[in-house]
């Protein structure tokens, strides 16, 4: 201490210059090395922490309108009761469709099967034993077509006519495509979208001629034999 202020005003302004400017240097050199790619992670962090809240908020702000497509494409599936086994219906759509595309072109679809039945609002619906819980929401099935074999127009209108199909929401999932002469073959799974709830099956019984023309007799008839006894002349009554 004694030197130091045994120094003159000038030599303590150039010391305390250089000691400002070490230190300076020190801060420089942390900034550099340690602080700044620490604070270019903080900040790139930030930033995508921020554009993802405020993508989640304005998908909460579109709350209503989501829940309106929403509602509206779920009117537009097919409606089924829970109990009810779909996979013949599904492969007789599918077997007409290409029976209608035969009619033009050449298409083959030899083997089809349903290989699956999920609810997609809840977890999957089905087991190894393909028993299926009565819960209702919206399904989607998968329909295998293994072995097809079309020319390239067929696969076309083969594609499109699922797209348009009525009383149903059919899309290709999964497609390979094998040319080979002359056409072209493959495999494709098919996705299958409808609603399963708590619906009555309306049974409706067509009667038979006969059964319409007993039923017709039985109401001519008179109701019962009280009615006759009455209308007899009064002289049997007498008697």
């Amino acid at each position: 201490m004694g030197s130091l202020s045994s120094m003159s005003i000038r030599d303590r302004s150039i010391l305390l210059v250089a000691g400002s400017v070490f230190i300076f240097a020190i801060l420089i050199v942390l900034w550099l090395f340690v602080f700044s790619p620490s604070w270019k992670t903080s900040r790139k962090k930030y930033n995508t922490m921020h554009k993802t809240r405020m993508n989640e908020l304005a998908l909460v702000m579109q709350k209503e309108e989501w829940k309106s497509k929403d509602a509206e494409e779920r009117g537009k599936l097919p409606k089924f009761s829970l109990d009810k086994n779909l996979n013949m219906h599904w492969l007789s759509k599918i077997n007409s469709i290409a029976e209608g595309i035969k009619k033009e072109d050449y298409f083959s679809i030899p083997d089809t099967r349903v290989t699956s039945e999920k609810n997609v609002d809840g977890e999957v619906s089905g087991d190894d034993d393909g028993e299926v819980e009565n819960t209702p929401g919206v399904y989607e099935c998968d329909i295998e077509v293994k072995n097809w074999k079309a020319t390239l127009p067929a696969l076309v209108k083969f594609a499109h006519a699922l797209q348009s199909a009525e009383d149903a929401m059919f899309d290709i999932r999964e497609i390979t495509i094998d040319v080979k002469k002359g056409y072209l073959q493959g495999s494709l799974t098919i996705s299958c979208a409808y609603m399963r709830d708590d619906l009555e099956e309306e049974e409706t019984e067509e009667k038979t001629p006969e059964e319409e023309s007993t039923t017709s007799t039985e109401e001519d008839a008179p109701q019962n034999d009280s009615q006759g006894l009455n209308n007899l002349p009064k002289e049997n009554e007498a008697k």
